[in-house]
């Protein structure tokens, strides 16, 4: 992931990466991947589960139609993720995945 592409939010951290960079997954050329991280600076385990959750509803709804086939998306939950208004979630991927430049 030290070779990907890094935007940072409000709410989370997005590192891009393409698959091909990565040996374990370079049988997945044509898929789109993700990852969620959250870590004990978020808080608690409720607190961690909350923010994945949050993630992953938001990943589910645009990165199939945002994201670009044969990338690897890490997304990176921040504390503040946690009191976020949930309805500009969505704003922060957008604006996120605009800023990525895939070759």
């Amino acid at each position: 992931m030290n070779k990907g592409q890094k935007w940072v939010t409000k709410s989370f951290v997005l590192i891009v990466c393409p698959l091909s960079e990565i040996p374990v997954l370079k049988d997945t050329e044509g898929q789109i991947g993700f990852g969620i991280v959250a870590s004990k600076k978020v808080g608690n385990a409720v607190c961690r589960n909350k923010a994945k959750r949050r993630l992953r509803e938001i990943i589910r709804a645009h990165v199939p139609t945002l994201g670009k086939q044969g990338y690897l998306y890490l997304f990176i939950a921040r504390k503040e993720l946690l009191t976020y208004d949930f309805a500009a979630l969505p704003k922060d991927l957008k604006w996120s995945l605009g800023r990525i430049t895939h070759p």
